[in-house]
């Protein structure tokens, strides 16, 4: 299923963790997107914490609450050409980075991330940066 252009912020993991952890995610979920990798990296992100932490209930509560918040699962149907081709561009042996800017080019919607080196690549293919509350 491929997404209608309605403006959207694709957002990555760190970003949906930290927006369910401040309880704010379902609000914000309508005008959100991701890749189809977003649920996975938040669940392995999440599963982790919990065992390093000792707070496996609480990861699990975030999770639930990322997975029901109603965030847009964006495809393409070149996506996998597109995620490859920004990977070559900016040097990137691993793809991961490249699936968030992949989903934000071919629908034309800015990025929200916390990680800098996410941040600067989109700045080089071309892909906007949004900020969240």
């Amino acid at each position: 299923m491929i997404v209608p252009h309605a403006e959207a912020i694709v957002i990555d993991a760190n970003v949906a963790i930290d927006l369910a952890s401040r309880e704010v995610l379902g609000e914000l979920a309508p005008g959100l997107a991701a890749p189809p990798l977003l649920m996975i990296e938040t669940r392995s992100v999440l599963h982790r914490l919990g065992r390093r932490n000792d707070a496996m209930e609480l990861m699990r509560m975030l999770q639930h609450r990322i997975e029901i918040a109603g965030i847009r699962i964006l495809e393409h149907p070149n996506h996998a050409v597109l995620v490859w081709t920004l990977a070559d561009e900016l040097d990137w042996d691993e793809t991961y980075d490249a699936e968030y800017l992949a989903s934000a080019r071919a629908h034309g919607f800015a990025l929200a991330t916390y990680d800098r080196r996410l941040a600067r690549a989109a700045g080089k293919v071309d892909v906007r940066l949004a900020e969240l509350p």
